[in-house]
């Protein structure tokens, strides 16, 4: 996302549903977790619009309480 690679990105999805294996799904948190800090400490705020696609109910909960979320 930071890299410029995209040029003119607008938007991201993260879906941690089915594209994440059930045993990397803890992992897979951590990186969301350093993307919403990274997303919200830039300068100057510019971000896309980023989708979350949680893998089930008590998954979301911990990606609301997550500081950004």
């Amino acid at each position: 996302l930071f890299g410029g690679r995209i040029a003119g990105l607008r938007s991201c999805v993260v879906c941690l549903e089915d594209a994440v294996r059930a045993d990397a799904a803890q992992q897979a948190l951590v990186h969301l977790r350093a993307l919403l800090a990274a997303l919200r400490d830039r300068t100057p705020p510019l971000s896309p619009a980023l989708f979350v696609r949680p893998r089930d109910p008590g998954m979301l909960a911990r990606i609301l309480r997550m500081p950004g979320a």
